[in-house]
């Protein structure tokens, strides 16, 4: 994985004509393309979106066990979670029925009250872009791509 996280980094900095040592964060969120990890996760969640809402094929999401209680006014009835079984093996953290449920479980809950899954795909987008703009900025001294940022005399 990390050699194709490296891998698109290079692309990104081709396509947007930069140097080699450029930082991608801001290139990534002009762009509007999502970092490699954060894309399978958004797939993920599109995924259990649909298993949620049943737009998915019936024989993906009857295997998934939605958290019902009995009192509808519960705050936890409105949480809108799987179950998430227990995973014995680090290796059968990848299984689906293990992922998807835990990307799921992480959205916020207002981004799973989304009632159209365009809706949805779009702002979930945007979270992950906004984050690159959120994440801090390096604090190397000699680093080429902040010295850019540095206005002119």
């Amino acid at each position: 994985m990390e050699s194709l996280v490296k891998l698109q980094k290079k692309v990104v900095r081709n396509v947007a004509g930069v140097r080699g040592r450029c930082h991608t964060n801001p290139i990534y969120t002009e762009l509007g393309i999502l970092k490699l990890p954060d894309l399978i996760a958004y797939d993920k969640r599109v995924i259990s979106y649909k298993i949620w809402y049943e737009l998915a094929p019936k024989n993906f999401w009857e295997d998934y066990e939605k958290m019902v209680h009995p009192h509808s006014n519960m705050r936890s009835a409105m949480q809108k979670k799987f179950k998430q079984h227990l995973c014995k093996k680090k290796q059968m953290e990848v299984a689906p029925c293990y992922a998807l449920v835990k990307e799921w479980n992480d959205i916020d809950e207002n981004m799973k009250n989304l009632m159209k899954i365009r809706t949805f795909k779009k702002t979930l987008i945007q979270s992950y872009l906004d984050g690159y703009s959120r994440e801090p900025r390096c604090d190397g001294k000699n680093c080429y791509s902040c010295s850019l940022d540095v206005p002119e005399a």
